[in-house]
């Protein structure tokens, strides 16, 4: 039965992008087939060598798949990658090495737009920055790694550092101690239905990987978080000012110098805010003056005056527009500068006193068609269909609940999109995973017997899809328990 009128209408930064299909280069038969969670995988004999001398399970991950051929090449999964066997080849690297699965990612940075880097212990590699705590990996697998895509990124999500390269990946968590590097888990995203796992950072991935960050390691190093994160990709402008959007702030640097990092006057362009007229200097507890002309000013709450010290000083934030105005029933007051707003509630527990307003958001919305923008996953980018296989099944009957997910502009299908079913039952509800979706869009999971269901009892699930998306994107349908007499 198909419900309408219904689902979540949240929308991403980004709403009006196209989305590319997934680049699919390997052919469908390679594909791993995992045959145990639990239990270990053996390895082919062929890999066993190569596996251990690499470090084994601590640095490659565990085995994910059964070896399979494909002409003359022998394929297997681990969560590090995609190993192959090619007995043509007599070239060391080459004889048996990484399939380029990091191409399948999406992700790539232009080696033309300058990044902030350590000259003096990162390593230039074809253009690419390899991060200094990446190097002494990076040249140990060099010969494996493949091309780099992308200079060091930080990752909001996962709260971690990383680079990709066409066969690997490095990463490192901010938890670890500096040097701790791990391998980013691309066998694991990408070994096929029935065996890829941690959909969601794959996703995530995807979602930012035309979002190169030349600010994002300066912005880390002067603990600059309240910025949030970059929104669309970096530009360079007609008077050679490299110039990125964040959720919080613009900042801009000369290319040449991409570490001399400044702030756009944000909200002075987005024109919202009227100046009020500054007054002369004047003290009140816990509030700092500000000056702006001359002798005249306007007083700034001492928590936020240290939020803008935190942040640069008076040079990122430019001058205050104002006194701090009530914006809210709940004692919330907004300071307006010349580069950004600060949101001030006096009464909020320590440390949640003081926020930026994301003024950065509305700018990038409004110049949307002109950016690249992370790519939207809502309603208005992504069908997901559901459906049931039987409209009816008796209390004894196994029922089938299916998944079809699409691109909706392109009507392209989604590969490797897990999900979540919550069926509604009387006095319960029961949760079960799609696995990842096909090459197809397809996913489907088989219900238990409904044992104790009343007869013509109405059963409502819905499909959640687990893509990283402001707001869930899910679909309901129903369908009845009939025990014939």
């Amino acid at each position: 039965m198909q419900q309408r009128g219904w689902f979540y209408r949240w929308i991403l930064l980004g709403f009006a992008l196209i989305f590319p299909m997934l680049a699919c280069s390997l052919p469908t038969s390679q594909q791993g087939t995992l045959l145990s969670s639990q239990t270990d995988i053996p390895l082919d004999p062929v890999f066993v060598e190569f596996y251990q001398n690499l470090g084994g399970r601590a640095v490659l991950g565990r085995v994910l798949s059964a070896p399979f051929d494909d002409g003359q090449k022998r394929y297997q999964y681990v969560e590090a990658g995609l190993v192959a066997y090619d007995p043509t080849q007599m070239e060391p690297g080459k004889r048996i090495r990484f399939e380029p699965l990091g191409l399948e990612l999406q992700v790539h940075d232009d080696t033309d737009i300058p990044v902030i880097h350590d000259e003096t212990h990162d390593l230039l590699v074809e253009g690419y920055w390899v991060y200094s705590e990446f190097v002494e990996t990076y040249k140990r697998l060099s010969l494996f790694a493949g091309s780099p895509l992308t200079h060091v990124r930080f990752n909001h999500q996962y709260a971690r550092y990383e680079q990709f390269f066409e066969n690997l990946g490095f990463y490192r968590e901010l938890k670890d101690a500096p040097g701790t590097v791990r391998l980013l888990p691309y066998g694991a995203y990408l070994c096929g239905v029935g065996c890829s796992q941690r959909s969601q950072e794959y996703w995530n991935i995807v979602q930012n990987g035309l979002i190169m960050q030349p600010f994002e390691r300066f912005v880390n190093a002067q603990k600059w978080e309240a910025l949030g994160k970059p929104l669309a990709a970096p530009t360079i402008t007609p008077e050679g000012m490299l110039e990125q959007v964040y959720e919080n702030a613009i900042l801009y640097a000369p290319v040449d110098r991409p570490a001399d990092i400044a702030m756009r006057p944000l909200t002075l362009w987005l024109g919202k805010v009227s100046p009020q007229t500054p007054y002369p200097y004047r003290e009140q507890a816990g509030t700092v003056f500000y000056p702006v002309e001359d002798h005249l000013g306007f007083l700034v709450p001492q928590e936020v005056d240290a939020l803008i010290v935190r942040l640069g000083g008076v040079r990122n934030s430019g001058k205050p527009l104002g006194d701090a105005q009530q914006v809210s029933g709940e004692g919330v007051y907004r300071q307006c500068f010349e580069n950004y707003c600060v949101d001030y509630q006096p009464t909020a527990p320590a440390g949640q006193r003081v926020r930026l307003v994301p003024q950065g958001v509305e700018y990038a919305q409004r110049l949307a068609d002109q950016l690249t923008l992370p790519r939207a996953f809502t309603p208005e980018t992504v069908n997901l269909l559901v459906s049931e296989a039987y409209p009816q099944v008796s209390d004894s009957d196994h029922q089938v609940l299916q998944m079809n997910v699409f691109y909706r502009q392109s009507g392209e299908p989604m590969y490797l999109v897990s999900g979540t079913a919550t069926v509604t039952l009387p006095g319960r509800t029961l949760t079960l995973s799609l696995p990842p979706t096909n090459r197809n869009g397809a996913s489907s999971v088989t219900l238990p017997p409904l044992k104790g269901v009343s007869n013509l009892s109405v059963i409502e699930y819905q499909i959640c899809l687990e893509l990283p998306s402001p707001a869930p994107i899910c679909q309901s349908d129903t369908f009845v328990v009939f025990n014939a007499p």
